[in-house]
């Protein structure tokens, strides 16, 4: 009985800090927590994939992947094609420094902007 509640806590505590998956240009998510964002692009293994921080300088990169790799992980950041074949964004551990605009992008052409919040304290 008490390992059945270990697991409950555990999987109560994993689904508190996982945001949930996203498809939209504001994502909202909470200090240690993880978001999942799904920013309407295809998955293309024949262009570069990246995700950059918008800054005043521009595109500031954080993963920048040219391989036929189905996913690429740098950090706390970890691309990849879901089942579907849509690029996929995990962020994970976040902070309120992670606030920003994210620009998540296939090739030269085809991008998507978020903006991501980070709140600190806990979720209610």
């Amino acid at each position: 009985m008490k390992t059945l509640q270990v697991r409950m806590k555990m999987l109560i505590s994993t689904l508190y800090l996982i945001s949930g998956p996203v498809c939209c240009s504001d994502v909202f998510g909470y200090s240690g927590g993880s978001v999942i964002v799904l920013p309407d692009l295809r998955w293309d293994v024949n262009h570069t994939r990246y995700v950059c921080k918008m800054e005043q300088s521009g595109c500031v990169n954080f993963i920048k992947d040219q391989t036929k790799s189905k996913s690429v992980t740098s950090g706390r950041f970890k691309i990849y094609s879901n089942t579907e074949g849509n690029f996929t964004v995990l962020i994970r551990e976040l902070s309120p420094q992670d606030s920003a605009v994210y620009r998540f992008g296939v090739g030269n052409e085809s991008h998507k902007d978020v903006e991501l919040t980070v709140q600190s304290g806990e979720m209610i």
